[in-house]
């Protein structure tokens, strides 16, 4: 059993032994770059310690946290908000054409089918003229009002019979009117409910305040932990710290103010009116 042992162990033994001479032969070849260069990190001076300009609290990383999040939202909002208006749009320009291709091609029919219907109520309102006064004259007066009544019956038969040929004939171009109509009409009710959408929509956080809420904490961030930060930057931080209406963001504002950093006055809101067209 163990002269067998020996023998599958031996090629490993023997490539391991290879592998080691390789690597000595590797860090005694190079042993002046070695030498050189802990000479050269001896004569190096020392990196400055970061020095924390204040403690970071317990609760920022969750405030950072809900900013990214709140992030995501305004733009995914945003997104939502351009996509609609985008295919709103369209539609709203694709069913205009139609319903204008379909007013011109249906003109004839539709200018026929109203005559029709216009005679059938300009007969009915003679037939009841006539039944009115045929009511109120005295008996020896009513024969010529009778006969003006029964052609008015007749001329109804005659404008309804019409009127029903007519729809019949018309039905495709009507209906083909009717769906056009009704598109058009949706698509400007839902270009309507899109402008009272992006309205509600402004009361909300947008996306470029959001973006720079989230680069102020990472700012304010990094100038906490002691690191380089720019004038610049910090009063962008500042300015977006101070027009965020949070109180645990206020604290970060007070520990800027205190090491002397001017603190923008933040503005106040303006009001939002929302102009409905109903």
């Amino acid at each position: 059993m163990d002269h067998g042992f020996d023998r599958r162990e031996a090629p490993r033994r023997r490539l391991a032994g290879d592998t080691l001479e390789r690597i000595l032969a590797v860090d005694r070849a190079d042993t002046p770059a070695v030498t050189t260069r802990r000479q050269l990190a001896e004569h190096d001076p020392p990196r400055p310690r970061l020095v924390p300009r204040c403690e970071i609290p317990y609760w920022f990383d969750d405030l950072v946290a809900q900013a990214r999040a709140d992030l995501n939202d305004a733009q995914r909002r945003a997104v939502d908000l351009h996509d609609r208006h985008r295919e709103v749009a369209s539609r709203l320009a694709a069913t205009t054409t139609q319903l204008d291709r379909v007013t011109r091609e249906t003109a004839s029919e539709r200018a026929e089918l109203r005559a029709a219907a216009e005679a059938v109520s300009n007969v009915e309102v003679r037939h009841r003229i006539v039944e009115r006064r045929l009511g109120e004259v005295p008996w020896r007066h009513r024969r010529a009002l009778r006969r003006e009544l029964n052609i008015c019956d007749a001329e109804l038969d005659t404008a309804r019979s019409r009127l029903k040929d007519v729809t019949v004939r018309t039905s495709d171009d009507m209906q083909q009117y009717g769906s056009a109509w009704a598109l058009h009409n949706e698509a400007v009710d839902d270009e309507h409910s899109l402008h009272l959408a992006a309205i509600l929509d402004g009361w909300q956080l947008d996306p470029p305040t959001a973006a720079a809420r989230v680069d102020a904490l990472d700012t304010w961030r990094t100038w906490a932990a002691g690191r380089q930060v720019t004038a610049e930057h910090l009063d962008d931080a500042a300015a977006a710290l101070a027009e965020w209406n949070h109180a645990d963001v206020r604290r970060l504002v007070v520990s800027l103010a205190e090491t002397g950093i001017e603190i923008p006055t933040a503005r106040a809101m303006e009001p939002i009116g929302i102009d409905l067209d109903l």
